[in-house]
């Protein structure tokens, strides 16, 4: 789960000829991915993929939503490197993608602007891309099968993601720019359920692959 603002031209689609006044940008988004990396000796190394799910507010006039997906890597330090416990402070960089869908329910044309409306019983879409940045710790239970080499691990991560700059929302089909920017400030809590193989070396190596 994620919580932060997830701006999608409200400032735009928000207006009573739009979708209302009570349209604005999200608290909450469901997050879902998966990844992976090493660790050798105490530094970690590694990356992950992820998707956002974002509920976002209708009305009469027509609805929107917001959905977006992303990515980067990521180096740690285990501050604890046990044979039942890793628990890794990391720093993260990686790229983000939103996709915003907004639908016109009513019988007149929906105009964003002065050159770009929503058809009647239309819908269109915007996309909108740029760099991020994070700041986490994962702490994970290491679940050791059979001779010790493999296993599961579950465990969670807590922190903070953030874009590194704003950029302009695109029409999808023309990569018309709208008047309009996005950016991304979250916390957030992810569970990591995973497996893999456990490599000990002098007691503190292990390589592993994860989902969260």
């Amino acid at each position: 789960m994620t919580s932060g603002d997830f701006p999608a031209m409200q400032k735009t689609l928000g207006t009573q000829e739009l979708l209302g006044v009570g349209y604005g940008p999200a608290s909450t988004a469901l997050t879902y991915g998966g990844g992976g990396g090493g660790l050798w000796n105490r530094l970690w190394i590694g990356g992950k993929g992820f998707g956002h799910s974002v509920a976002m507010a209708s009305s009469d006039h027509g609805s929107a939503t917001l959905s977006g997906g992303g990515g980067g890597f990521e180096i740690g330090y285990a501050a604890v490197a046990t044979q039942e416990w890793l628990i890794i402070p990391f720093f993260g960089v990686g790229l983000m993608g939103y996709t915003l869908n907004v639908k016109n329910a009513t019988n007149a044309p929906l105009a964003l602007s002065s050159r770009e409306s929503v058809p009647v019983g239309g819908q269109r879409e915007y996309s909108v891309g740029f760099a991020t940045a994070e700041v986490g710790i994962r702490a994970s239970r290491l679940l050791l099968l059979g001779g010790g080499n493999g296993g599961f691990m579950v465990g969670a991560e807590l922190g903070y993601t953030s874009s590194l700059q704003r950029s302009a929302w695109e029409e999808t089909s023309t990569k018309a720019s709208q008047p309009e920017s996005a950016d991304l400030r979250a916390a957030y809590f992810r569970l990591v359920i995973g497996g893999g193989g456990f490599q000990f070396r002098g007691g503190h190596s292990r390589d592993a692959g994860n989902v969260k």
